[in-house]
């Protein structure tokens, strides 16, 4: 089932100097997933919880 969601992570540095390179892969199967409420909140970070999608090789 497609629901249109992609998520993307990058930091841009302070100073651009000459450009930089960006590399993209498709990850819809077999890729983690978000659980329906994922989120477990700490003093320090957010922690998402996940679970499995697809045929995985998860002895790797």
């Amino acid at each position: 089932r497609r629901n249109g969601s992609s998520t993307i992570a990058f930091r841009v540095p302070e100073m651009i100097d000459g450009g930089f390179a960006m590399a993209a892969a498709h990850s819809d199967s077999p890729a983690f997933r978000l659980k329906e409420h994922p989120d477990r909140r700490s003093a320090h970070y957010v922690q998402l919880s996940t679970e499995k999608y697809g045929g995985m090789l998860m002895s790797t």
